[in-house]
């Protein structure tokens, strides 16, 4: 399980990345989907600052490596991401205000009830029909 993401100035891309055994694929499938669905309803605060020193440390060995997943190299891959040049404290400045509310807004924002792109490759003949992925999107409580 290797979960992505392609920030962009004006948009980007997440997405999870899955590798399995046959026989696993359902409950991998699910249980990813159910994390997922998780953060529309439940977020720690303890998780999320766990994730920003994550994203922290994946930033500066991203610039100490000198490329990006993008093939650019840090300023010019900062340039086409934001516009300008952004150094790492005002970057782990953003990351710091981040909070478990904004994490649960932007969660119900972008995976809540909405349709979703899934693609798989291999023996995926034991693989949900997409109508069950799509009601995953919420769950319903009384």
């Amino acid at each position: 399980v290797s979960p992505f993401k392609t920030p962009y100035k004006d948009t980007g891309l997440f997405g999870v990345y899955l590798k399995t055994k046959p026989e696993s694929l359902t409950d991998l499938c699910w249980q990813t989907q159910e994390e997922i669905t998780r953060l529309c309803y439940e977020v720690d605060e303890d998780d999320v600052k766990r994730a920003v020193n994550q994203v922290k440390t994946e930033l500066i060995f991203t610039r100490e490596q000198g490329e990006s997943h993008l093939g650019l190299g840090p300023l010019a891959n900062e340039i086409f991401r934001y516009g300008r040049p952004v150094g790492n404290q005002e970057m782990f400045d953003r990351f710091d205000t981040i909070t478990a509310a904004d994490v649960q807004r932007v969660a119900n924002n972008l995976f809540y009830d909405r349709d979703l792109v899934l693609s798989a490759l291999g023996p995926i003949g034991k693989l949900a029909d997409y109508s069950k992925f799509r009601r995953r999107t919420y769950w319903l409580r009384y």
